[in-house]
């Protein structure tokens, strides 16, 4: 039984040598990485801020009709990765996320003796930003594949513009009503690259705290050496 062992820990050290000594990430390596994720939380939830919205219209416009036209729209989440290689397996970087989601509303309005007066367009945006300071462990680290778990903690911020075509509800306090925010934000994830190339590679990631899943595009170079270029496929 103990040489059994013996020989499966020296199968895995060989192994992880070969891994490390043709691994894609080494020590001193700079990645650079943009992506772009799914879902749009915001986006989704974008009929409950119609909701809210609604009865604080009616509270400050009488006689309002039902909406006659509402455009929901969002961006991201979507963002950009930096990490450099302090050791053979472990990268510290930072994770830039941004999301937004927009929603604009027509409704009709009419006097208090019921004639039309006109549509009173109600526009309202949402912007995220998350700033994360990353620490990733390459646990598998071969020529083509990297494969890597990852934990973050930063600031998050969120921000509210308000629009509307009626100078009547210019005075609305709607951004403080929906400010709440916690101004600190964290995130835990599993993802891959792959590098079809030297320099280049995709990947996807998929994570907690951020976008549950995002698609990538990184490019990876070496600050001590310059690499010698590289396209073929394996």
């Amino acid at each position: 039984m103990k040489a059994a062992l013996t020989r499966f820990l020296l199968i895995c050290s060989i192994v992880i040598t070969g891994y490390t000594s043709n691994a894609q990430l080494r020590k001193g390596h700079f990645v650079i990485e943009g992506y772009y994720g799914f879902p749009n939380f915001g986006l989704i939830n974008a009929q409950l801020i119609r909701l809210a919205v609604k009865p604080i219209i009616e509270e400050n416009v009488p006689n309002l009709s039902e909406s006659v036209g509402v455009t929901l729209s969002g961006f991201g989440p979507a963002g950009g990765r930096m990490e450099y290689m302090v050791r053979n397996r472990i990268g510290l970087g930072v994770d830039f996320i941004y999301n937004s989601t927009s929603a604009n509303f027509a409704i009709d309005s009419f006097n208090i003796d019921s004639t039309y007066f006109g549509q009173v367009g109600v526009g309202y945006k949402m912007t995220r930003i998350r700033v994360h300071f990353r620490f990733n462990y390459h646990f598998c680290n071969t020529k083509r594949w990297d494969i890597y778990c990852g934990a973050g903690v930063g600031y998050n911020t969120r921000s509210h513009r308000f629009s509307a075509s009626l100078s009547l509800l210019q005075d609305w306090n709607f951004a403080k009503a929906f400010s709440f925010s916690y101004p600190y934000s964290a995130r835990t994830s599993i993802g891959f690259r792959f590098y079809p190339v030297r320099m280049i590679g995709i990947g996807m990631e998929l994570g907690l705290g951020g976008p549950l899943v995002s698609g990538s595009i990184s490019t990876r170079f070496n600050l001590k050496k310059e690499e010698k270029p590289e396209s073929t496929f394996e």
